[in-house]
Parts: structure tokens; sequence; C-alpha cells
């Protein structure tokens, strides 16, 4: 078992990790996750032919300890927005009739694509919305709606792809002793989407 901070720590980690890894292609990715600027001015919705690839695995599950009562504990969630490679003239076998930029080859829009057969695209604007779990804070407003991004930390005026293609949101699940917490959070943007979740199991600690 390990308390919220430790399980922070660690999840931080493995986004870092995953971070360096995707920020070492190009075009943008050479950019260090420092240096990778964001800027929401006008952002286009995501295209029918993008993906949404997450950064991190799509499913965790992970043990924490709370005192007495429930306690926050903070998830970083990172993906990328990507679009499919444009062959430039110089790709194109020399049996092809085909002259100029052509689509790279077809592939779908889950995972099984390579990540040479994607560019990250930025400032592509994105909606969290969360499905289930017991999250900090409350799923209904003052006027008695739904809030579906209720327990996501980031301002509204944060939710686009930076200058590397990649989105960040931190969501803030509950760690309740005695219990588990199925959470189920959707990022979506256009007419593509793509869901994660993480199973939280809480003990009693001293």
């Amino acid at each position: 078992m390990i308390h919220g901070k430790w399980l922070q720590s660690s999840v931080l980690l493995l986004v870092a990790s995953a971070l360096l890894i995707t920020c070492a292609a190009d075009p943008d990715l050479d950019n260090s996750p420092g240096t990778c600027k964001i800027s929401c001015k006008k952002p286009k919705n995501a295209g029918n032919n993008m993906r949404i690839r997450f950064l991190m695995p799509q499913a965790l599950t992970l043990d924490c300890q709370a005192k007495k009562t429930s306690e926050i504990v903070p998830i970083p969630v990172r993906f990328v927005v990507e679009k499919p490679r444009v062959s430039l003239p110089s790709d194109i076998t020399s049996g092809s009739s085909t002259l100029g930029g052509t689509p790279a080859p077809s592939v779908d829009t889950t995972d099984s694509g390579t990540t040479n057969q994607w560019v990250p695209v930025s400032n592509i604007s994105f909606q969290p919305v969360i499905f289930a779990g017991a999250l900090k804070g409350t799923a209904v407003n003052s006027d008695g709606t739904f809030d579906p991004s209720y327990g996501v930390l980031n301002d509204p005026e944060s939710w686009c792809t930076d200058s590397c293609g990649v989105g960040s949101v931190d969501v803030q699940p509950m760690c309740i002793p005695g219990s588990t917490n199925s959470v189920t959070m959707g990022i979506q943007s256009g007419n593509i989407s793509k869901n994660f979740s993480v199973v939280i199991t809480g003990t009693l600690s001293e």
C-alpha cells in the first residue's frame, strides 16, 4: 500500500518518462517537455482522421491509504492528439505515377498504428468528461445542472494541446478507506474521443 503523495509521485514519474520518450520524435516533439508552449488562442476541434493516444496506461489499478476520512489522490492524465503523416514526393516509390503529397498508408485511429505514421497536432481543443467515480467537488452545479468536468483541476482555458501536441488534465479522485473507487473519464475533441480509467483501492492507515 502506498500513501497518496507517493502514489502521485509514482504516476508523475510514469508520465514524465513517457513525455521524454515521445518528445524525441518529430516534428514538434523534439522539444523537451519544459519548452512545449501552450497557447489556446482560437483552438480547433480534432478532425475525423485524427486520434487521441494516451502517454500512460489507459487503465490503472492503484492502492492508497487514507486516515479515517477520504483523501484526495491527484492523478495527471497526459495524451497526444495526432493526425496521419503525409508522404513527401521523395517517399513515393519509383513505380508510382502519383506526384505531390499523398496520405500515409491507411491505419485505424486506435493505437494500432505505429507512431511514425502519425504527426502530433498543436492547439487542438478538448473536453474532459467524468463518467463515473468519486472525485473532489460536486457533480451538480448550484443551478442543478450536471458538471461533466467536476474533479478536473485544470482551468478550461488550458484545454488544448501544446506545441508538442500534448494535452494535460489533472484529476482528483478520492482515496476512500475500505472501499474501491472506480473512476472513468473521457477526452473528447470534435467527433473523436478516448476513455481513461483508474481503480483506486483504499485502506485505513493509522
